[in-house]
């Protein structure tokens, strides 16, 4: 692909599972939670450049950053209607855990997704931010194609 936009897929599950739905940010949310918000990213990807894989799942905290500081970074990759960066100098996403959640607390303490995990530095980095997909930006297509969307009548 030319371009990292709209790096999102959803699989359908044969059957039903019971968990604990997470709200899916809406734009509102994406511009509540925007620079210098802490956010939480996990996922099975690698823990070191030499591409160690965890034998459990890991978390770790990052600060978003703001368009411009993005786009800096990342030049033409980086479109700011649907991608967010954000990284910290201790903890990073890797090979792996790419679709795997960014997630923000909301002001009643429930997890909402902001984003998920599309790229970042091939060495994974923490000093290198990484780039999430703006879940908001593709809610519709969710909406849709997980047939969650209103009935039109």
């Amino acid at each position: 692909a030319r371009t990292m936009r709209n790096d999102v897929g959803l699989l359908k599950l044969a059957e039903a599972v019971r968990i604990r739905p997470v709200k899916v940010a809406t734009a509102a949310d994406s511009k509540r939670y925007g620079k210098g918000t802490r956010a939480t990213v996990v996922g099975w990807g690698a823990v070191d450049r030499d591409l160690t894989m965890p034998t459990r799942l890991r978390k770790g905290t990052i600060r978003l950053l703001g368009n411009a500081a993005c786009a800096d970074r990342w030049g033409r990759q980086f479109q700011a209607r649907s991608m967010i960066c954000g990284g910290s100098t201790v903890t990073d996403t890797c090979v792996g855990d790419s679709g795997g959640p960014l997630l923000v607390r909301d002001k009643r303490k429930r997890w909402l997704l902001l984003g998920t995990t599309s790229f970042g530095a091939n060495a994974c980095d923490p000093s290198v931010d990484s780039v999430y997909v703006r879940v908001s930006a593709v809610r519709g297509w969710i909406q849709r194609v997980g047939g969650l969307a209103p009935k039109r009548r």
